[in-house]
């Protein structure tokens, strides 16, 4: 299941899956806030990951609802390996934007690498209804797998429990 995460964490992260959603919201934030978002972002390109940090940060204090640089926070911790940190700036993303169905796919993920399945999988199921109802065939399709991965492994580990025994 790690392999899963990584391979989607990797690809968000790389092809930049932003929503809807949070791009029209950063088009909203105030400039300083736009300015260290962009700083951040300009970090992030030239691998200054602690400056990008540092930067979108910045934004966030700016304007705490500014859900974009939340979200990339969210994925950069998530990459780092920081799940904790991921989570708050990832639950800050579906508190301002409940629509956001990759914000609710990369929660899933934290909570799994962090071995809470249930949370991971109630995130996914949110992730699956939105995308069911944003008539969203690609993502929906790869919530749906995800689901179906967690708790198959759940299935497993229930019955390979038993025979162990």
């Amino acid at each position: 299941m790690k392999r899963i995460w990584i391979f989607i964490v990797c690809g968000i992260f790389f092809l930049g899956c932003g929503s809807r959603p949070a791009q029209e919201a950063k088009k909203d934030s105030p400039q300083v806030s736009s300015d260290f978002f962009q700083e951040g972002v300009d970090d992030l390109k030239d691998g200054h990951l602690e400056e990008a940090i540092v930067n979108l940060t910045k934004a966030i204090v700016q304007n705490p609802g500014d859900t974009e640089a939340h979200f990339v926070l969210g994925r950069l911790h998530m990459n780092l390996g920081r799940y904790e940190d991921a989570l708050r700036h990832l639950t800050a993303v579906t508190q301002f934007q409940p629509d956001n169905g990759e914000a609710y796919l990369l929660l899933a993920g934290c909570y799994d690498l962090l071995g809470k399945k249930e949370e991971a999988i109630e995130n996914v199921q949110n992730a699956v209804e939105i995308f069911r109802q944003e008539q969203d065939a690609q993502n929906f399709t790869k919530a749906l797998t995800i689901l179906q991965a967690l708790t198959n492994e759940d299935a497993s580990n229930d019955v390979s429990g038993g025979q162990s025994r």
